[in-house]
C-alpha cells in the first residue's frame, strides 16, 4: 500500500504543459465570472449590500448601544443609520466584526478598508495554502484555486465577511500544529459566523486540535464580556436576545441546509441539516485513512459548510481545499476527467446553482424564484455530499482502510 511520503514525492503523472493549459483556462473562466459578478451586482443594486448594515452594527456597539434592542427602532443615530429587523450578529461578533467591517471608521472609509482587508486576507490564505500544498505537487494549483475563487469574490461583491471568515478557518487549519494560539485567534474571529465555523470546530475537536479551540473560546468570551460592559447589558441577556432573534426566522426557508425543501419551518430545517452535517463529518472522518496527507483530512468539514446550516455562496470559499484534494487526485493519474469535474463543481458553485435554477424554471415556469432556488441549492448540496464520499473511497483505495 502506498504511503503518504511515497505519493507526495511521486513524479507527477500529469504533463506540465497540460496542467498549464488547464490552469490558464481556469483563471480565464474565473476572471470572466468575477467581472460578470461585479457588473451584475451593480446592475441590480446588490453591490456591497451587506456592508452598510454590518458597519452600523459595529459602529453602534463601539458606542455602547445594544443593537438587539435598537433593531427596527426609529430611535437611531442619524449619522450611523437604521438597523433593520432581519439583521443577524452574535454578541461577540458585534465587537470582533470591526476587524472586517471597520466600525471605527466613517462608512465611506470603511468601504475602502473592507476591500483592502479582503484582498490582503485572500492573498495571505493563498500563499499559506500554496506553501502547504507544494509538497504534494499541487502548490501552483492551490494558489490559483484560492486566489481566483469565485465564492470569495461573491462575498466581496455582497459586502459580506463570509470569504474572510472562511479564509481564517483555512489558515487556522493549515497552521494549527505549528502555531496553535494564532490559529485559535483566527477561529475566534471565524466564530462570528457560527453557522460556518462551528462544524469546522467540531472536526478540530475530533482531530484533537484542542489548543486552538480553547484559545478561540477565550477570545470570544472576552469579546462577549466586553460587549456586555460597553452596552450595560448582562452577557446572558445579550445571548437571550441573540437567540430570540434567531428563532424568529420562520416560514419557508430559502437556505437552511440540506433539508431546506423538506420543512416549512426555518428552525426545523436547520436542526435537521445540522444533524446531517455532523453525521457526514463523523462518518467520513472515521473512514479516512490515517496515513493520508494531513492537510487534507479536514476536507469533510469544509464541504459540510455548504449544507449543514444556513449558508450562501459567500460562505463557500472553504471549498478551495476539497477542490485541491480533487486536483491532487487528478495528478495521480486516476479518473482525471471525474476529478477535474469535481474540482470545478467545488470552485464554481455560484454559477452552477444559478444555472440549475434557470433550467428548473424553464422546465416548470409555474415555480416561483424561491422554489427553484431551493431545488437548485439542494441538488448542488447533494452533489457536494456525493463528492465528499467519492474522495473518501478513492483515498481508501490509495492508502487502505481507516486503520492504515
Amino acid at each position: 500500500m502506498n504511503s503518504g511520503t511515497e505519493l507526495s514525492s511521486q513524479v507527477n503523472l500529469w504533463s506540465a504543459s497540460r496542467q498549464k493549459l488547464y490552469q490558464l483556462t481556469f483563471v480565464a473562466l474565473s476572471v470572466l465570472s468575477i467581472i460578470y459578478l461585479f457588473f451584475f451586482s451593480r446592475a441590480v443594486d446588490y453591490l456591497l449590500c451587506d456592508l452598510e448594515t454590518q458597519w452600523r452594527v459595529c459602529a453602534y456597539t463601539l458606542r455602547g448601544v445594544d443593537i438587539y434592542a435598537l433593531r427596527g427602532s426609529d430611535d437611531f443615530i442619524p449619522e450611523i443609520g437604521y438597523i433593520y429587523v432581519g439583521f443577524h450578529a452574535s454578541p461577540w461578533g458585534c465587537l470582533l466584526e470591526n476587524v472586517f467591517y471597520g466600525g471605527f471608521l466613517s462608512y465611506e472609509a470603511a468601504k475602502a478598508y473592507f476591500i483592502t482587508v479582503n484582498l490582503t486576507i485572500l492573498l495571505t490564505a493563498s500563499l499559506v495554502l500554496r506553501a502547504k500544498a507544494t509538497s504534494l505537487n499541487v502548490g501552483s494549483w492551490a494558489f490559483i484555486l484560492s486566489l481566483f475563487s469565485l465564492d470569495f469574490f461573491a462575498s466581496v461583491s455582497m459586502g459580506n465577511a463570509g470569504g474572510m471568515i472562511c479564509a481564517f478557518l483555512l489558515i487556522a487549519w493549515l497552521i494549527c500544529d505549528d502555531h496553535p494560539y494564532i490559529a485559535g485567534v483566527l477561529v475566534a474571529f471565524a466564530m462570528v459566523k457560527p453557522q460556518v465555523a462551528l462544524i469546522v470546530c467540531v472536526m478540530f475537536l475530533m482531530m484533537r486540535r484542542v489548543k486552538p479551540l480553547i484559545t478561540g473560546a477565550v477570545v470570544d468570551i472576552s469579546a462577549w464580556f466586553a460587549v456586555s460592559l460597553l452596552t450595560g447589558k448582562g452577557m446572558f441577556e445579550l445571548l437571550r436576545e441573540f437567540l430570540f432573534m434567531s428563532s424568529e426566522k420562520v416560514g419557508t426557508p430559502f437556505s437552511a441546509g440540506i433539508f431546506t425543501i423538506m420543512f416549512d419551518n426555518f428552525m426545523y430545517a436547520t436542526y435537521a441539516s445540522m444533524i446531517a452535517g455532523v453525521i457526514f463529518v463523523a462518518v467520513l472522518y472515521a473512514l479516512l485513512p490515517r496515513n493520508m496527507p494531513e492537510m487534507f483530512k479536514i476536507y469533510p468539514a469544509f464541504m459540510a459548510v455548504a449544507f449543514w446550516c444556513y449558508s450562501q455562496a459567500n460562505d463557500n470559499y472553504v471549498h478551495v481545499l476539497p477542490a485541491c484534494v480533487c486536483v491532487w487526485l487528478l495528478t495521480l493519474g486516476n479518473k482525471r476527467l471525474l476529478w477535474l469535474l469535481c474540482a470545478m463543481w467545488c470552485s464554481f458553485g455560484l454559477h452552477i446553482r444559478s444555472g440549475i435554477r434557470r433550467l428548473i424554471m424553464l422546465a416548470d415556469p409555474v415555480l416561483t424564484y424561491g422554489d427553484s432556488a431551493r431545488f437548485a441549492m439542494t441538488l448542488y448540496e447533494l452533489v457536494i455530499i456525493a463528492i465528499g464520499f467519492m474522495i473518501c473511497v478513492e483515498l481508501r483505495r490509495i492508502y487502505g482502510g481507516a486503520d492504515s
